[in-house]
């Protein structure tokens, strides 16, 4: 099939490229691209800028972004070992996740962040307007004991992506327990093999089970 060929475009650092995120509304439309242990940010016409600091590492890694309480753009960047988050202009090691043990994966939900823990079903909350992580706020995979592999948003849903399980979470508008499990009785006996394959498509969440199926969700 006949098509235009490809040209370069840009040049981000020195690699490997763990990551890219752009979304409309935040950092100015411009591009995160996290090469090797530097985060970027590229304009639409190409100029990139980084970002002070650094992130540890060179393997695949989980971004996300969104708002804070004050409508700046932030996001984090779960590496495995440490969560970092980042600003318009710099990258910082997030020490109160955790204790600082380590994130698997990141996820930013109306106005909520989230954050799971290496190898562990716990999967730690920050309520918005708040700038550390509460060692308390937490919830747990309730189908069974399993491995959270990656958290996504899907509409007004939390996807849970474990190993071997998935459950759909969904905020209750409590202020003391914000998160309710299952939403409308959605779990389901197949997990997650990559976190990296999980990714919203226009509303359908679609990623890779652990059986290397394919699986498409739009809500139900």
């Amino acid at each position: 099939i006949a098509r235009p060929g490809l040209e370069e475009f840009k040049d981000v650092g020195d690699g490997p490229i763990r990551a890219i995120f752009q979304k409309a509304g935040l950092f100015g439309g411009d591009t995160l691209i996290l090469s090797a242990d530097t985060l970027y940010r590229m304009t639409s016409a190409g100029v990139v800028t980084a970002l002070s600091g650094t992130e540890a590492g060179d393997d695949l890694v989980d971004i996300d972004a969104g708002q804070d309480a004050d409508l700046n753009s932030v996001g984090k960047i779960a590496t495995g070992d440490h969560l970092y988050q980042f600003t318009e202009t710099a990258v910082s090691l997030d020490s109160t996740f955790n204790s600082g043990l380590g994130a698997s994966s990141v996820c930013h939900h109306r106005g909520f962040w989230l954050g799971s823990v290496p190898a562990g079903d716990q999967v730690f909350y920050q309520v918005p307007g708040d700038v550390t992580w509460d060692a308390l706020s937490f919830m747990s995979a309730e189908f069974q004991h399993d491995p959270i592999v990656a958290i996504r948003s899907r509409g007004d849903q939390i996807a849970l992506l474990g190993s071997t399980t998935t459950e759909i979470w969904a905020l209750t508008g409590s202020d003391t327990v914000p998160f309710i499990a299952p939403y409308g009785g959605l779990i389901f006996d197949f997990g997650c093999l990559s976190r990296s394959s999980a990714v919203n498509v226009a509303g359908a969440l679609i990623w890779v089970d652990n059986n290397c199926s394919v699986r498409l969700f739009e809500g139900g």
